[in-house]
């Protein structure tokens, strides 16, 4: 397991954007992707898991180089309408034969 080396943090905004920003610490870089990994699987459900599971592998067979799950899964804000939401940098993944509605959200959590 990987532990955050540094603390991260957002970098000043500058007038050319990324470009004036040096590359990422790779130990810092791995650290946050471990962190972001743990949160995302965390705030899934087993059935929501298996969807992502299935959209990775299918996402890793086209050659994908990243998929992010974002939205409020991510944020843990789901709702009785939320959808999961994924961000892949690569070939778009067939979503044929996925759950469209996995879960029913507890009233609790729709009441936040």
């Amino acid at each position: 397991m990987k532990t955050l080396i540094k603390s991260w943090r957002q970098p000043d905004p500058t007038r050319r954007g990324f470009t004036d920003l040096p590359p990422p610490d790779p130990g810092l870089w791995d650290s946050r992707l471990s962190l972001d990994r743990k949160r995302a699987t965390a705030h899934q459900s087993e059935a929501l898991m298996e969807i992502t599971r299935t959209i990775e592998m299918r996402s890793h067979e086209l050659g994908a180089a990243a998929l992010v799950l974002t939205g409020s899964t991510a944020r843990n804000r789901r709702t009785k309408v939320s959808d999961l939401d994924y961000h892949v940098i690569g070939g778009k993944p067939d979503v044929e034969g996925l759950q469209r509605r996995a879960e029913r959200v507890p009233r609790e959590i729709i009441q936040r």
